[in-house]
């Protein structure tokens, strides 16, 4: 006899599973900075992959203020629980309760739970943050529960019509049923389902409810028959809803566990993936320009003959370390100088002004002992900056692709960023950086100047 499969077994269950499993390991390459950046979107991983793991089931109640969303939880649950507020703006926050009704589950799974989550309503004061905390729990939400009291305005139309885009089954409660008669309430139900939602809530899960009716007179016969009136309150009246949400987790339960569950991992691991290259990007794109302003004032202004040629090496070499531990990618310093002579060869013309730098500005230097510095330290360390922001770029580029040059190749990554490299702007830029260097350290020698002859 062969064993009886488990939930878990199911097709879309695995896909499920192996999607979260994946979004998840996403986190093991993050730095520490995105890791932080991330840290509510692993917690909400990690509370779907539980979710999906024990077959576990969450209703997000939404609705406008004053239409009974507190009550119609307080009917569901059998219990007072959510505080029923004739003052707008009672809800400021999602709270979450359990069904404990042990039909409320899906079958198959021994720890499945229906949780049920309120929301602040649609139409609250500082809407800006109570429509981030609504969305927020529509989404973490598998089955969303819109609770309305008469026929819908527009912002109810709207708001259902964004939550639908969130591709979750929708129930609609028209509650306070109780204040209509008979014939009102079928021609509501009719216009909801025949004209206001069609299209866009299917017509049986277009619900009616009373979860907190009025009070109402009674005549209470004496046993003389003799009548008397009382006024009391009708037990809450949401079995039809009940019924249908039965209905769902019997038929749709483990399908809607898994959909949400896939949904929300590919939608975060985007999000991983889109935080990671903008972090990357960001962080990489200063420190190529902070390695280019170093080598270019470094250079600029060392007095000594080929001491800066060297500075200007070592430079490079940190360049490509530094963007290397960005991209995760860890190499060695011969590596490095692999990869700087690969993109200063594929460079051409780059290269050759590199060339110019290093031995033509030297040799002026050393031709008139150092002396030569201020003539050639704009054009020296302007070419020295911009070769190193080159490099740098080009660098990116090839640990963006996982230490790769891809099918492109070295030349056409180089020639590409060449082209769309605004030469003339980065060194005028260099330029400024240098002399606002130089003009620092003119006014540091001749506050050093004045203190020794104070001294004298």
């Amino acid at each position: 006899m062969n064993a009886p499969r488990s939930p878990l077994d199911h097709d879309h269950y695995g896909d499920a599973l192996r999607a979260m499993q994946k979004a998840l390991s996403h986190f093991e390459g993050c730095t520490d900075r995105e890791k932080d950046a991330l840290a509510d979107d692993f917690r909400k991983l990690n509370e779907h992959s539980r979710k999906l793991e024990t077959g576990s089931v969450c209703l997000s109640v939404f609705g406008e203020i004053n239409t009974g969303k507190s009550s119609l939880i307080n009917a569901l649950l059998g219990r007072c629980v959510a505080e029923v507020s004739i003052e707008g703006g009672a809800t400021r926050s999602c709270s979450e309760w359990v069904l404990k009704d042990q039909a409320y589950s899906v079958p198959g799974f021994e720890e499945s739970r229906v949780f049920i989550t309120d929301t602040p309503g649609i139409n609250e004061v500082d809407g800006a943050t109570r429509a981030r905390i609504a969305r927020e729990a529509a989404e973490f939400s598998d089955l969303i529960l819109f609770v309305v009291d008469s026929d819908v305005n527009h912002l109810e139309h709207q708001a259902l019509v964004q939550l639908k885009e969130l591709d979750k089954p929708i129930l609609v409660i028209v509650n306070q049923m109780d204040k209509y008669s008979t014939a009102q309430q079928q021609e509501l139900l009719q216009l909801l389902k025949t004209d206001r939602f069609e299209g866009l809530i299917p017509p049986e899960n277009i619900l009616s409810a009373s979860a907190d009716p009025m009070e109402r007179e009674y005549l209470i016969e004496g046993p003389d028959g003799s009548t008397r009136s009382r006024m009391r309150k009708p037990d809450p009246n949401v079995e039809e809803l009940k019924i249908r949400i039965l209905e769902i987790l019997h038929q749709d339960g483990k399908s809607l566990i898994a959909l949400n569950a896939a949904l929300f991992a590919s939608d975060k691991s985007d999000r991983i993936h889109a935080l990671r290259i903008r972090y990357r990007e960001d962080q990489s794109q200063k420190v190529v320009w902070s390695y280019a302003v170093g080598k270019s004032v470094g250079v600029a202004l060392n007095p000594i003959p080929i001491a800066d040629v060297v500075g200007g090496s070592f430079v490079d070499v940190g360049l490509i370390l530094n963007l290397g531990a960005i991209y995760g990618c860890e190499i060695t310093r011969q590596n490095a100088r692999t990869i700087i002579k690969t993109i200063l060869q594929s460079a051409g013309w780059v290269a050759a002004a590199d060339v110019i730098s290093r031995i033509a500005f030297p040799a002026l230097k050393g031709l008139t002992l150092g002396m030569g510095t201020l003539l050639t330290a704009l054009p020296q360390g302007a070419i020295a900056g911009y070769t190193a922001y080159i490099v740098g770029q080009a660098a990116k580029s090839y640990f963006e692709q996982g230490a790769s040059w891809s099918e492109e190749g070295p030349k056409a990554v180089v020639a590409r960023i060449l082209e769309t490299t605004d030469k003339a702007s980065i060194i005028d830029k260099l330029k400024e950086e240098i002399q606002r260097k130089i003009q620092k350290n003119k006014y540091s020698s001749d506050r050093e100047q004045k203190s020794r002859l104070r001294i004298d």
